[in-house]
């Protein structure tokens, strides 16, 4: 019951409370034959939020849960990832910085996801736990739908046989690694092999000036290792949706979860951790995006260029041919 203003009666508290305090629904108590015997804040609940419990005192006050915690973890084994990919860069010139740093950084973030949505279930937060099962599903899928096109198309190339024959065991380990991690690890691959085919494109040239020629001003198939930049679109093409359709939702689920949980459970540690990685990767990924697909335009443009010119060439040397005669 609780007293009226002018003191000479009492007025029921409102239902689920039992007892309470300036208002009638400003509850210190809870009835139990409610169903909400527990008491958050000045509200009767069915059960004490995440990262609360009842209290050893009463058994009914929800009281913040306080655990061991021991944050940064996986933000640390990315900065030493990172680290260790700058050192060997440093000391071994072919390795490919940024692609590597960002395979190695997403299969950090996966790993960091798969933790946090382990604690959100245990905890029954059922739409982090949705988000985050949505974010690692969606990043397999794309591995998979780029090993499926890697498969049927780039392995039908000439070039890239030839490349493979040699390096079976570190493309099987290539493979495997992105399937688990991130298809950005098939760029390192497709750099190395681009290399090759411009050395084999100028032994060519070499050789056999007029052949090469000829070879150059031919349109070549789509979607081979031998025309680089509609493999390169096809990565771009996967990155961007990597970004808007995984990253981005997983980034505003972990914000969102921060008002949830505080600095005394572990579940607030892996949200920070999983808002920084996942950050700096969808920034690295923007950017990697953003220059790839200028440096794309330039050279498609360059390469129209060259034909337009040696189209134009022809053309005159025919005419020339004719007055000739």
């Amino acid at each position: 019951m609780l007293p009226s203003k002018d003191g000479l009666s009492c007025t029921e508290c409102q239902a689920p409370c039992q007892e309470c305090v300036g208002t009638a629904d400003q509850c210190t108590n809870c009835d139990p034959k409610s169903g909400k015997s527990f008491l958050y804040g000045y509200k009767c609940l069915t059960k004490c939020p995440g990262g609360y419990a009842t209290s050893a005192k009463d058994g009914f006050t929800c009281q913040r849960i306080q655990e061991d915690v021991v944050p940064f973890v996986f933000l640390l084994i990315a900065f030493v990832a990172s680290l260790s990919i700058g050192i060997a860069k440093v000391f071994k010139k072919n390795i490919h910085y940024k692609n590597t740093q960002i395979a190695i950084i997403t299969s950090i973030c996966l790993a960091n996801w798969l933790f946090l949505m382990s604690l959100t279930v245990k905890e029954e937060m059922w739409q982090s736990s949705a988000v985050l099962l949505y974010g690692l599903a969606s990043s397999y899928i794309l591995n998979a739908i780029f090993f499926i096109l890697y498969l049927s198309v780039m392995r039908q190339d000439e070039y890239y046989n030839k490349w493979r024959e040699t390096r079976k065991c570190r493309e099987t380990l290539l493979v495997v690694c992105a399937l688990l991690s991130s298809f950005q690890l098939y760029r390192i691959a497709f750099q190395q092999l681009s290399k090759v085919i411009k050395l084999h494109k100028e032994e060519q040239a070499k050789a056999d000036p007029e052949a090469a020629a000829k070879k150059s001003s031919e349109p070549e198939k789509l979607y081979t290792f031998s025309d680089e930049n509609s493999v390169k679109s096809i990565f771009n093409k996967l990155t961007i949706i990597m970004i808007s359709c995984v990253l981005f939702p997983v980034l505003i689920q972990n914000v969102y979860n921060l008002y949830f949980t505080h600095p005394g459970r572990q579940l607030f540690w892996e949200d920070c951790e999983s808002i920084c990685i996942t950050g700096y990767l969808l920034v690295m990924m923007v950017f990697d995006s953003y220059k790839k697909t200028k440096k794309i335009e330039f050279q498609n443009l360059k390469r129209a260029t060259a034909k337009k010119d040696n189209a134009v060439l022809t053309v005159t040397d025919g005419a020339e041919e004719q007055s000739g005669k």
